[in-house]
């Protein structure tokens, strides 16, 4: 009997153990518990990763927008610069004729002798005529006092008409040699200086080598083709930045 009760006894409390052991459904609840209290978090984190991410993809998306629209705007504005850049060519040449047109009417010349109390048109006059080159003048002046060391002031023509002065430019041009008198164009300072550069650079060869060369305001051809100056152009520049 006792033995028999022990082992009643042991199966009872084998049977009590197995009752208090959870069941599959409890158990398969508290795993899923445990695995949803780890993986939660994680599954936050990864939503805001997601969300950063898209935060991310929307600023590099901005990014690439603003870039474009940079290089659009970049485009136009180097478009604009050179248009600018063209009207500016184009503004200049216009005011360069311009003054070239009121200019073309005058001549500047030089080494006539300076004489106190001097009537410069008569002076002129008498020059012109030694040449045979009789032309009206509608004003006449010395450009300057006299210089040091036997310098003599040029003198500022004006002619009625442009006639006169092609004129007077191909006789004198034609007669005068190192003693007489120089007679050349009234030219802005920079275009003279830029002229003079060409002449010793491009003109001299060309005359003798008995070739045709022509000006159009700061353009120069030799038989008809355009002779690049931009070296001319840029040291002239130098010259009378570095002057002024």
């Amino acid at each position: 009997m006792a033995e028999g009760g022990n082992k009643q006894t042991e199966t009872e409390l084998f049977s009590e153990a197995l009752q208090e052991l959870p069941r599959n459904d409890d158990l398969k609840r508290m795993l899923i518990e445990i695995i949803d209290a780890r993986i939660n978090p994680i599954n936050e984190s990864l939503a805001n990763i997601d969300e950063k991410m898209t935060k991310f993809e929307k600023i590099e998306s901005d990014i690439g927008v603003m870039k474009k629209q940079l290089s659009e705007k970049t485009k136009k504005l180097t478009v604009d610069i050179e248009q600018n850049k063209r009207n500016i060519k184009q503004t200049e040449e216009k005011l360069l004729r311009l003054d070239l047109q009121r200019r073309q009417t005058n001549l500047i010349i030089d080494n006539i002798e300076q004489k106190g109390g001097e009537n410069v048109i008569k002076t002129v006059e008498t020059c012109l005529g030694n040449i045979g080159c009789a032309v009206s003048i509608s004003n006449a002046y010395r450009m300057g006092a006299p210089g040091g060391q036997g310098r003599i002031a040029p003198i500022f023509v004006e002619f009625q008409t442009r006639r006169d002065v092609d004129r007077v430019k191909k006789t004198a041009w034609t007669k005068q040699n190192s003693k007489t008198v120089k007679i050349r164009e009234d030219l802005p300072n920079e275009l003279r200086k830029l002229r003079g550069k060409a002449y010793a650079n491009h003109i001299k060869a060309a005359k003798r080598e008995q070739k045709k060369f022509r000006w159009d305001l700061d353009k120069l051809f030799i038989n008809n083709v355009q002779i690049d100056l931009s070296a001319e152009i840029e040291e002239t520049r130098r010259d009378i930045t570095r002057n002024s």
